[in-house]
C-alpha cells in the first residue's frame, strides 16, 4: 500500500513546480541595427537574481573571429566593452556568422552594463572586421529601466 502512494506524491510534487518554471520572467532584450535587420542583441536574463543573472551579447551576420566589438554609452570616451571576437564565441550558420559573449551577473562587468544601460540615453555599438567591414549603430536606452522592472 505504501509503495503505491510514492508515485502519486512525486507526481503531485512535480506538478507544483511546473507553474513556477512557466512564470519565469522573460529576458529584457535590446536590439541594434536597422528595423528590418537586427545585427546585435543585448539580452539581460534573470536581472533581478544576481546569482542567476547573465547578459548575452549576440551578433548576427556582422562580426566573425577577429572582429572587434565595442560598446559605449552616451558621450563617454572609454568603452563599456571592447573585445576581439574569437573562435570560441563565434560559429557559422546558413545565415552567416553568429557570435555570443556571455557575461555572468556576479561580475563587475555585468554590474557596469546594468548601471550604464539604466542611466544612459544611448548605447553606441561598433563592430569592425579587419578594416573591411564596419557596422556602427545606436540603441535607445530610454525604456530599458521600465522593461527591466516590468
Amino acid at each position: 500500500m505504501k509503495q503505491s502512494l510514492l508515485p502519486i506524491a512525486l507526481a503531485a510534487g512535480l506538478s507544483c513546480t511546473v507553474p513556477l518554471a512557466a512564470e519565469a520572467k522573460p529576458p529584457v532584450v535590446l536590439m541594434a541595427g536597422s528595423v528590418s535587420d537586427r545585427h546585435v542583441s543585448f539580452s539581460f536574463e534573470n536581472a533581478n537574481n544576481p546569482l542567476k543573472s547573465v547578459l548575452r551579447i549576440s551578433t548576427h551576420r556582422v562580426g566573425n573571429p577577429g572582429a572587434k566589438l565595442a560598446v559605449s554609452i552616451d558621450n563617454n570616451t572609454s568603452p563599456l566593452l571592447s573585445v576581439f571576437l574569437t573562435n570560441k564565441e563565434c560559429k557559422f550558420a546558413a545565415g552567416g556568422a553568429e557570435c555570443t559573449i556571455t557575461i555572468a551577473g556576479q561580475t563587475k562587468t555585468y554590474q557596469r552594463f546594468l548601471a550604464a544601460f539604466a542611466r544612459g540615453r544611448f548605447a553606441h555599438v561598433l563592430i569592425t572586421n579587419a578594416a573591411v567591414m564596419e557596422m556602427r549603430t545606436d540603441v535607445s536606452l530610454t525604456d530599458f529601466t521600465k522593461s527591466l522592472k516590468s
